[in-house]
């Protein structure tokens, strides 16, 4: 969020809180949301486990480890799970390689846990890949691309979208026939490969229609006779399952890493032991870890495997280090545990910060502050409390609800928006708007007295020959110590030597309009131009003022304007945004309203000569004397003559 936004209307905010709860989810990683869901992209949370694992991906990828193990260790609810999400996310980011997610809480059959491993594997790459595409999809493409190059070196490289479009638009015999072709012509550069039928069923991932039947002969599943020999490949035996499951692992393995890393992530080694089956979890990671380490044909091995076990500390230390030494050692044979820190206030903070950022992101909205409506001191006061990032994140679902509306909140929010809209408008150049803006200004301060001055009544020059009033628009009726007097003000947004002398005709006529004195508001006047010889004259009368036009000091009262305009929209009543202004000091502290009600005291000015003359200010209302003039609104001397 920028620091330049405008906050939306506490209503509207507190109306989307009201509506929905974005912690509410948040307090757990499901395994749908490793694939599916965005995590928070958390620089302070478990940076050193993703940064483990992103490196040994590194190592396998440049080839100098081709398999590593590496073990995450943190207590329930310190984000072992974010940080697999974490990882997965910038594997398919930067298309760094593929990922495998093992739940440890899936296996449920002591005799088919090879099989079982194999379903997960299978169901992996079933998940998107890069460009949203699945990871066989990645693969297949690979494939395809590194065989249509040996058959065509000349023609052009092609991306997953851009085959997938291809095939899907082919008819099913000339699909068989280019990937019979291409399967032939792979195996022609990589002989060694295993089966050939694997890399045929891959292929057929890129079809549409042949995809899902491709997946399930993947996942050893039998097909239907005619389904398989219209894709081409032999059809499974119903009584292989566990034993030729670990086979179909290792080849789909051996090929994947010919063009990307694989990251096994086991998760979930901490779930409540499964009393049916009586299978203990870490025994069954920590046994596919060893088969692994032992199967694998680490020589074929182009980009490696990388192993990551995520578990509490408990299970680590008290269950799988009392498991055989020979197996421990598989677990995390690259490098020591990692284990996960406990989230500091900091990093609280910027946690709860992004999940708020992403909703009031999708609700179109800006918040006065980026931990709305939570603030600082409540984190602060959490952080001492040593809470987990989940025990974090479930306080934050359990508090997320819409905070009492502080209405001079409301108004100032408003405000800012409606400052806005005068930027955006360009409203300092419009003159009526400007009249408008002063007019309400002067009212709210009637009855008040600011450095000696009371204003008694602000009146319209209705009454007045229209070209008066188009000139001088507004008469404002103050009382000094020195009794009562008529101040015209006469507005020129814009530097026109034609406006200029025509409102310098009417200001030197007071009488005639009934004025004890006046304040001209307008541009900074050229020393050049003729009609600064009525600036002379004009600002040599009693009670008569120049005042340089400030944008800085117009905005506000020009904002105040276009919000009293707009209350309705804003629910925002008169009374509250007059008691606002006294409440703040908001008017009495403008230096252009400043310089209105200075005009009535202002002493007699003495003479001005020549084209060094300087615009009459009142006491103490100077501009900067360094003649920095970036805040004034710009002269257009378009049509305008000296």
């Amino acid at each position: 969020m920028s620091c330049t936004s405008v906050s939306s209307a506490i209503v509207h905010l507190n109306a989307a809180i009201a509506a929905a709860n974005p912690f509410e989810r948040a307090t757990r990683v499901t395994e749908r949301e490793i694939w599916w869901a965005t995590p928070p992209n958390l620089e302070g949370l478990n940076p050193e486990a993703i940064a483990a694992v992103l490196d040994a991906v590194e190592r396998a990828r440049k080839r100098i480890e081709p398999l590593s193990s590496l073990a995450i260790l943190g207590e329930t609810g310190t984000g072992k799970t974010h940080a697999i999400a974490c990882v997965r996310q910038q594997l398919q980011r930067d298309r760094r390689g593929l990922l495998v997610y093992v739940n440890a809480g899936q296996f449920s059959d002591v005799n088919l846990i090879r099989y079982q491993f194999l379903q997960t594997v299978v169901d992996s790459f079933r998940h998107p890949g890069s460009a949203n595409f699945m990871q066989w999809q990645d693969l297949a493409t690979a494939i395809a691309l590194e065989a249509f190059q040996s058959i065509y070196p000349e023609r052009d490289r092609f991306s997953v979208d851009s085959l997938v479009n291809k095939l899907n638009r082919q008819t099913l015999s000339k699909n068989q026939t280019w990937i019979a072709q291409l399967s032939e012509a792979f195996f022609k550069i990589r002989p060694t490969l295993g089966d050939p039928d694997l890399v045929r069923a891959l292929l057929w991932t890129l079809c549409h229609a042949q995809a899902p039947y491709a997946i399930k002969w993947l996942a050893g599943q039998v097909l239907a006779s005619a389904k398989a020999e219209e894709l081409g490949l032999p059809n499974r035996s119903r009584d292989y399952r566990d034993a030729q499951g670990w086979e179909i692992v290792l080849e789909i393995f051996s090929l994947a890493t010919q063009f990307y890393p694989v990251v096994i992530a086991f998760d979930q080694l901490d779930s409540p032991e499964n009393s049916d089956t009586g299978l203990k979890r870490e025994r069954v990671v920590a046994s596919l870890v060893k088969r692994i380490w032992e199967t694998l044909p680490i020589a074929r091995l182009n980009y490696g495997v990388v192993l990551a076990i995520a578990a509490t500390p408990q299970t680590w230390y008290e269950k799988i280090q009392s498991l055989p030494s020979g197996i421990v050692a598989y677990l995390s044979k690259s490098v020591a545990p990692i284990r996960l820190q406990a989230i500091d206030v900091r990093g609280m903070r910027e946690l709860v910060g992004l999940f708020l950022q992403q909703f009031y992101d999708r609700c179109h909205l800006i918040p006065p502050r980026s931990l709305y409506p939570f603030d600082s001191d409540q984190l602060d006061a959490l952080a001492r409390e040593e809470l987990n990032v989940r025990e974090l994140l479930e306080w934050c679902a359990e508090n997320f609800r819409p905070v009492e509306v502080d209405p001079w909140e409301a108004v100032q929010i408003a405000l800012d928006r409606a400052k806005q809209t005068v930027e955006e408008r360009q409203l300092h150049a419009d003159r009526r708007s400007l009249v408008a803006a002063l007019q309400l200004a002067l009212q709210m301060l009637l009855d008040r007295s600011i450095a000696g001055v009371t204003l008694e009544a602000v009146e319209s020059m209705e009454a007045r020959d229209l070209h008066d009033r188009r000139y001088v628009p507004l008469r404002a009726i103050v009382r000094t110590d020195a009794g009562s007097h008529a101040i015209g003000l006469a507005i020129v947004p814009r530097l026109n030597a034609s406006e200029l002398r025509a409102t310098f005709a009417r200001l030197l006529d007071r009488d005639r309009l009934g004025l004890d004195g006046a304040c001209l508001l307008a541009p900074q006047i050229p020393a050049h131009w003729q009609c600064r010889q009525g600036l002379a004259r004009f600002i040599r009368g009693d009670r008569c003022s120049y005042i340089p036009l400030d944008r800085d000091a117009l905005t506000p009262l020009l904002a105040l304007w276009w919000l009293h305009r707009e209350r309705q929209q804003w629910q925002l009543g008169d009374r509250e945004i007059v008691e606002f202004v006294r409440q703040h000091q908001f008017l009495a502290e403008n230096p252009t309203i400043s310089a209105i009600l200075s005009t009535a005291i202002a002493p007699l000015p003495q003479a001005v000569e020549g084209d060094g003359d300087r615009p009459y200010f009142p006491p103490d209302r100077r501009s900067n004397p360094t003649g920095n003039d970036r805040n004034l609104l710009k002269i257009d001397e378009s049509n305008d003559s000296p």
